[in-house]
C-alpha cells in the first residue's frame, strides 16, 4: 500500500476496534487483525515509516514526531494525544515553515525546564542512565519513570498546542486547505 493521505477518521476505526498500539509500526495479533501505531494508522500503510513521508501529509520533522507522541508518555495521556493527532492530521501540510524552529526552541525550552539547575546535559544524562540501568537488568524505580513520563506529555501537549495554534489561522479551513 502506498502512503496517499493522512487518514484521521482511520485512526478512530483501528482504535474503537482496539487495534491501535504503541511500541510498534504495525504487527498481527493472535487473532490474525492488522495492528497499527499512531503514524501507521494516520497514513493507512502498515509499512509507512516517517522517513519516507511525503511532505503532502506533514512535514518531514513533524512526521518523525508523530512515533514519539504515540510512545513517549504515559498511558493515561495517550488516548488524549491519539484524538488531538487525529483531529489536527488533515491540517499538517498547511503548517508554516517557521513551526519547525518554534517547536525546536520548544523542546530546548522544555528540556531546560526538567534539568537541575540549567544544565540540560544533566537531565538527558538521568534518561539515559534510566535507559541503561534497565537494558542492564536493574529495576528503576516507578517514580523515576513517572517523572520522564510526566515530562514526555508536557512536551507533548506544548508542541501540540504550537501546532493548533498555527493552525487556527483563519485562513486555513477546517479540512486543512489554505483559502486562497
Amino acid at each position: 500500500m502506498s502512503q496517499t493521505g493522512i487518514q484521521p477518521d482511520n485512526i478512530h476505526r483501528v482504535l474503537s476496534e482496539g487495534r491501535l498500539i504503541r511500541g510498534h509500526w504495525s504487527r498481527t495479533d493472535g487473532e490474525g487483525r492488522q495492528l497499527l501505531c499512531l503514524y501507521t494508522a494516520l497514513v493507512g500503510d502498515p509499512d509507512a515509516r516517517p522517513e519516507r513521508c511525503p511532505a503532502h501529509l506533514a512535514p518531514p520533522w513533524l512526521a518523525h514526531l508523530l512515533p514519539w507522541f504515540d510512545d513517549a508518555g504515559t498511558e493515561a495521556h495517550w488516548p488524549e494525544v491519539v484524538a488531538r493527532v487525529a483531529r489536527l492530521a488533515p491540517s499538517f501540510p498547511a503548517l508554516r515553515p517557521e513551526v519547525e524552529y518554534r517547536i525546536r526552541a520548544l523542546c530546548v525550552r522544555h528540556a531546560l525546564r526538567y534539568a537541575p539547575e540549567g544544565d540540560h546535559v544533566a537531565a538527558c544524562e538521568r534518561v539515559i542512565d534510566l535507559c541503561d540501568r534497565a537494558a542492564g537488568g536493574d529495576s528503576p524505580a516507578s517514580e523515576e519513570w513517572a517523572a520522564a513520563e510526566a515530562a514526555a506529555d508536557s512536551l507533548i501537549d506544548d508542541i501540540l498546542d504550537v501546532i493548533e495554534a498555527d493552525l487556527s489561522r483563519p485562513e486555513i479551513r477546517p479540512s486543512g486547505d489554505i483559502k486562497q
